[in-house]
């Protein structure tokens, strides 16, 4: 062997080797940014559909493997983006064989089976993640910062509007399915946006709900939703998918207090106080949340947002979903914070 292929060799032997469960496009994702994370290699892929993770795999050069158990059995770290109903399996797996586990959002179809892999991870010890990927974007980590200014005085309110394209294309594959995604926009692009929320505002305390519904049985277009918090802020979510236009997911949050008001859209993110338009930091990059997983693999230590983050989004959308079913009234949240049940909310 040449000197050089022993190098490589090496190098790639002292590597975290990921595996990855499901080959779709949140898959194909976590896979380019998990190339560009330095002391980790892709080392296969393993989907029902044997063609996309043939794909998938040729993509970052690693294998096809035939079963959930042989990624677990191969590889340091498991990243789960199968669809929603397929979670719990391979968290479970990732859990016996004591392997690190990265999960996206939701975790799960259902709140019962959420606590219960919630639970899970927590008693098992194993570094876990949820793919919240609002929290790692630059102009929400840089509001939070702003955010947290006590010369901003009380917060008043809070107000997140996103509308989401590709309806029709999203609803031609398993999401049109309640069986197997569990819900609609409200679940699969409201759980981004209330996780959001929470990590800016603080915990919420009720929730009201009304809900648009599609013509596919479980689920939903369009939600809006309010909200009060602990710190006596007031709040409303709408989220909504849609065939208007083929541009990137819109978000448009507002906060405001009583001496200070903060917009992030699509331009970037804009203060005003008292004296008018506040001068703001540079902004940053997007932080991985990969390679933040992946350390903390490496580290030993719990990653965040962790599964009781993913948790306690749960418990949200289910008073939720319940309160639209009894015609908006308002369900109490009990004040559980993710924090409190092991994981942290960095």
């Amino acid at each position: 062997m040449l000197a050089k292929d022993a190098d490589r060799t090496h190098g790639r032997a002292n590597m975290l080797k990921v595996g990855v469960i499901g080959a779709g496009g949140n898959a194909r994702g976590h896979v380019r940014r998990l190339l560009d994370t330095a002391g980790a290699t892709v080392e296969g892929v393993y989907d029902i559909d044997r063609s996309h993770a043939r794909d998938l795999a040729e993509m970052c050069g690693g294998e096809t493997f035939e079963s959930v158990s042989e990624v677990v059995e191969r590889c340091d770290a498991v990243f789960v983006c199968s669809w929603t109903a397929a979670h719990a399996e391979a968290v479970r797996a990732a859990v016996e064989s004591g392997r690190p586990v990265f999960c996206e959002k939701p975790l799960s179809t259902s709140l019962p089976e959420a606590e219960e892999i919630t639970r899970l991870v927590q008693e098992s010890g194993v570094v876990n993640q949820i793919g919240l990927a609002l929290r790692w974007r630059s102009e929400f980590r840089t509001v939070r910062e702003l955010m947290a200014d006590p010369d901003n005085g009380r917060m008043l309110t809070v107000c997140l509007h996103t509308a989401m394209p590709g309806r029709s294309r999203v609803l031609t594959g398993w999401r049109a399915d309640a069986g197997r995604a569990g819900g609609g926009v409200l679940l699969e692009v409201g759980f981004h946006d209330i996780d959001l929320l929470e990590w800016l505002v603080g915990p919420a305390t009720s929730v009201a709900a009304h809900v648009q519904w599609s013509e596919y049985d479980a689920i939903d277009d369009a939600a809006a939703l309010s909200m009060a918090f602990a710190n006596g802020c007031v709040g409303s979510l709408s989220v909504a998918w849609h065939d208007a236009d083929t541009t990137p997911p819109s978000r448009h949050l507002q906060v405001v207090f009583e001496r200070a008001r903060y917009l992030v859209d699509g331009t970037g993110l804009q203060a005003w106080g008292t004296d008018g338009l506040r001068q703001l930091p540079k902004p940053g990059s997007d932080v991985s949340a990969e390679s933040a997983f992946l350390a903390a693999v490496r580290d030993g230590t719990q990653a965040s947002p962790g599964f009781g983050d993913g948790l306690r989004v749960h418990q949200i959308l289910d008073a939720a979903y319940r309160s639209a079913t009894a015609g908006g009234a308002a369900m109490a949240l009990d004040g559980h914070t993710a924090a409190a049940s092991g994981a942290g909310r960095a």
